[in-house]
């Protein structure tokens, strides 16, 4: 019963989905001007591919921005989103996805937020200059296992990506042997009457087995019936007779034909 219980529990929680999360932001870029050069990239630790399509980029004040996909984040892989399109423009990016001017990632501090369709807010970055980013550096996340909203767990970029500015837009640094699957939920502990009860099924079934409680898909017990001896035989049943039954009786009270016995013993002894 408990195994049931606790299979229905892992049923239940199952192996639920990991989001993407923010790995990467280029806030100030120095090749081109910030409303050409700015991106960010979305990195994907779960076992499956995530569209993004209806996801919300904002922050928390008015930038707002929808993604019109598809925009599938395979296993393992990142997707970088940028302002502009153009390698030319943006600073010798190749995005992936161009969310345009709706959404702008200052310089000092911002938000960055990632929002499901549901409207439940999937991972979120608030930095400010605590967080190791500079002019022409981006900021990169140490390990996905780690928590993105702590500036210790980015470090700054060190590869050239155009010659000036330093990032890994698109190459993501972490290994396969990074990628983890989502840690399961809890699964709650069963409630104490269950526990007593199932302590009580081993006792329930010794006492069944030693006949104290009798089997529900036991067949019923013989009846036991005396067996005749060899030399006995079924005796004939013998009615009494009432007189009133007697073949002999008439309706209306009249006597009955016979004699009584004694008196045919006299008849018979005087003749």
């Amino acid at each position: 019963m408990i195994q049931g219980l606790v299979l229905l529990c892992l049923l239940a929680v199952g192996a639920a989905q990991a989001y993407p999360l923010i790995d990467e932001i280029m806030p100030d870029p120095s090749a081109v001007p910030d409303r050409q050069g700015e991106w960010f990239e979305l990195y994907n630790p779960g076992p499956l591919p995530v569209d993004l399509d209806g996801w919300v980029l904002r922050d928390l004040d008015n930038d707002r921005h929808v993604i019109r996909g598809p925009l599938v984040i395979l296993p393992g892989e990142a997707v970088v989103l940028a302002r502009e399109g153009g390698p030319a423009i943006n600073g010798g990016l190749t995005p992936d996805y161009v969310y345009g001017a709706d959404l702008i990632l200052a310089n000092g501090a911002d938000e960055l937020l990632l929002v499901d369709p549901g409207g439940t807010v999937v991972d979120q970055v608030i930095y400010d200059t605590s967080f190791p980013f500079a002019r022409g550096v981006s900021m990169v996340l140490a390990d996905p296992a780690l928590d993105n909203a702590l500036a210790g767990s980015w470090r700054a970029a060190t590869a050239f990506y155009n010659g000036v500015d330093r990032g890994t837009p698109g190459s993501t640094p972490f290994a396969p042997a990074v990628l983890r699957a989502p840690a399961p939920l809890p699964v709650p502990a069963p409630p104490p009457w269950l526990l007593a009860a199932a302590a009580l099924l081993p006792l329930a079934r010794r006492r069944r087995d030693c006949g104290l409680i009798p089997h529900h898909d036991a067949p019923p017990a013989p009846v036991h019936r005396p067996a005749l001896h060899p030399r006995q035989t079924p005796q004939p049943l013998h009615f009494l007779h009432h007189p009133h039954l007697h073949a002999g009786h008439r309706r209306g009270g009249d006597r009955p034909h016979h004699r009584p016995l004694g008196d045919e013993r006299i008849r018979d002894g005087a003749a």
